[in-house]
């Protein structure tokens, strides 16, 4: 985390540029080999033209590629819906501003 986007492939970086959040492994991660990317609705727009021809889509209406041995996973949602739902999110960080925020939400 702490801005270290130069980890991520550049299609990821490129993507963080537009407002994505980083959630899941990858926060954390020095090497992430998963880097999952939540894309707010109002700059889907602009990302869906940066995914790959290549890409796969996803179960969750997103994207998914591989670059540079790491897979890139890229969704449209509100980071609120899913921070509100217990287990399903934990954290996620905001690389443009730094934010980093966690659920306090448990799944019992």
């Amino acid at each position: 985390m702490k801005g270290q986007l130069g980890r991520f492939p550049t299609s990821a970086r490129k993507i963080c540029n537009f407002g994505a959040w980083v959630v899941g492994g990858a926060i954390l991660d020095d090497d992430p080999k998963d880097i999952d990317l939540l894309i707010p609705w109002e700059h889907w727009p602009v990302v869906a033209a940066l995914i790959p021809q290549d890409a796969r889509p996803t179960n969750l209406g997103g994207w998914r590629w591989d670059e540079d041995g790491v897979t890139i996973d890229v969704w449209p949602d509100r980071l609120s819906r899913l921070l509100s739902r217990p287990g399903i999110l934990t954290e996620a960080w905001h690389p443009l501003t730094g934010t980093h925020v966690k659920s306090s939400k448990v799944k019992s």
